[in-house]
């Protein structure tokens, strides 16, 4: 799954950066995406959002989201994936 960088460092507001956190930590990302469609509309945000990821994760798993999975992807490679933790939330600290 790819997560979009702006999500995991609020700027999407409160509710998507925590989703995004919870996602993360649970590696249900894959590959982290900087959202950006063309210069001056919008931030990249890939280097803050890698930054949050390695203290989440590590820098490896950060490495992983930003440059080893998406080389794979683009040498048509399988990723190495680490399995999805179970997440025993409901979010119920949010309403959706």
């Amino acid at each position: 799954m790819q997560l979009t960088a702006e999500a995991l460092i609020g700027q999407q507001g409160e509710r998507m950066r925590y989703l995004a956190k919870t996602l993360l930590s649970h590696n249900f990302i894959h590959i982290l995406a900087s959202d950006a469609h063309r210069p001056g509309t919008r931030s990249p945000a890939l280097g803050p959002a890698r930054a949050r990821a390695a203290a989440l994760l590590s820098e490896a798993g950060a490495n992983a989201l930003v440059e080893t999975n998406p080389a794979a992807i683009l040498a048509d490679q399988p990723m190495a994936i680490t399995p999805p933790k179970s997440i025993h939330t409901r979010f119920s600290r949010f309403r959706w």
